[in-house]
């Protein structure tokens, strides 16, 4: 069902789009009708427990004026390149589509388009959610998954970005945040795992012959989620091997300052040029998928 709900909403943004115009005083910057279509589209399938969180956006790329209408996904991520930091914008509490009919959410003010503005050398961030809740898990020295069981706490108890009992983290918000304004300071920054088979261990990313581009940034956030989810595990214990993007490999051998120790055994795979192969590390499953867009105001 959510593949299909997927499939189904962009067959409909492309159709809302594909004769679009801003001087058409029904279209312009109104993206409430679409965000409606949408919404009762997924609600007349009827998926028990079956929504989508998202946000439209149109953009003049000249002006930096942006319209924002969304359903469920109520925050907006933005690099403010003049205070050098990452904000998260907040949008009007709506219901994810498909929740309730369109009529309902109308009686609660209904989806609402907010403009924002860009300025100067602004960046603006559009990612699903599977960067900021990438998991990995808890293993013990010899691998085995474990869950937390920090000395002198009870179950329920806050631990760093989790709570005693849990078998994972995740990547977090937070994360994500100090990545990106990492890269455009062309700083250091430093990976640290919770409950890590190798507890003295830390993973560290230098981005100080960054140009402090969109594109970096992205690819900063992929490859340390793909480094995140590795792990290799020590006196003789079998490893396994992790495919990775040729991309993300390229970044890593100039930004990881660990890279010998994880990357450096490779292996190509004929069939599929644009990957390889990681040797003798293994890696916890993907949780979601990665889309991610970075639009930078000139």
């Amino acid at each position: 069902p959510a593949a299909l709900i997927m499939v189904e909403v962009a067959a409909l943004f492309l159709n809302a789009f594909n004769n679009w115009s801003m001087t058409n005083p029904k279209q312009g910057t109104n993206l409430s009708p679409v965000v409606s279509q949408i919404n009762d589209l997924i609600e007349s399938r009827g998926f028990k427990g079956r929504f989508a969180a998202f946000t439209l956006c149109l953009m003049n790329t000249k002006t930096g004026d942006c319209w924002f209408c969304n359903a469920g996904d109520s925050l907006v991520q933005i690099y403010d390149g003049s205070e050098r930091k990452k904000k998260a914008i907040p949008l009007p509490e709506t219901p994810a589509a498909g929740m309730f009919s369109t009529d309902l959410v109308d009686m609660k003010g209904g989806y609402k388009v907010v403009k924002l503005k860009l300025k100067k050398d602004d960046v603006l961030f559009l990612y699903t959610d599977g960067i900021e809740e990438a998991k990995r898990n808890f293993r013990d020295a010899k691998g085995q998954p474990v869950v937390c069981n920090e000395a002198g706490m009870k179950e329920g108890d806050t631990h760093g970005n989790h709570t005693v009992g849990e078998a994972s983290e995740e990547m977090t918000p937070e994360r994500v945040t100090d990545i990106i304004e990492t890269v455009f300071n062309r700083g250091t920054y430093v990976l640290e795992k919770w409950h890590n088979p190798n507890p003295n261990e830390v993973y560290t990313f230098d981005f100080s012959t960054c140009e402090g581009t969109a594109e970096e940034a992205i690819m900063a956030l992929v490859s340390i989620e793909k480094i995140f989810r590795m792990y290799k595990l020590q006196d003789g214990a079998k490893n396994g091997r992790v495919k990775v993007d040729k991309k993300i490999d390229e970044f890593l051998r100039l930004h990881f300052k660990d890279y010998s120790t994880y990357c450096l055994n490779r292996s190509e795979i004929e069939t599929d040029p644009t990957h390889l192969y990681y040797m003798d590390v293994s890696e916890d499953q993907q949780y979601d998928d990665l889309t991610l867009v970075a639009i930078k105001k000139n």
